[in-house]
């Protein structure tokens, strides 16, 4: 199985990358994010993006995953002190 993870290195990103660097039936994991997962082992590849507006460029690298996790989302500090001004 070939995993992609948008949001690997957020609360539960690093809980699904984890888990599938320990499940021997995952054999590698595209990992993508806009900072690094710093995570030394074999099977992620990193690809850090600025922006998620467009991923034409990295195509190739998305079409042959056979699970996907789309764990990526809003920072939930920068919603919390927003929303407490309001």
């Amino acid at each position: 199985m070939r995993m992609l993870i948008f949001g690997a290195t957020g609360m539960v990103g690093r809980g699904v990358l984890r888990e599938c660097l320990l499940e021997a039936e995952v054999e590698s994991v595209v990992t993508i994010g806009r900072a690094p997962t710093c995570v030394a082992h074999a099977k992620p590849r990193e690809l850090v993006r600025a922006s998620p507006a467009n991923y034409g460029d990295i195509e190739g690298e998305l079409r042959d995953s056979t699970g996907v996790s789309s764990v990526s989302g809003y920072p939930w500090q920068a919603w919390t002190s927003r929303n407490m001004r309001a």
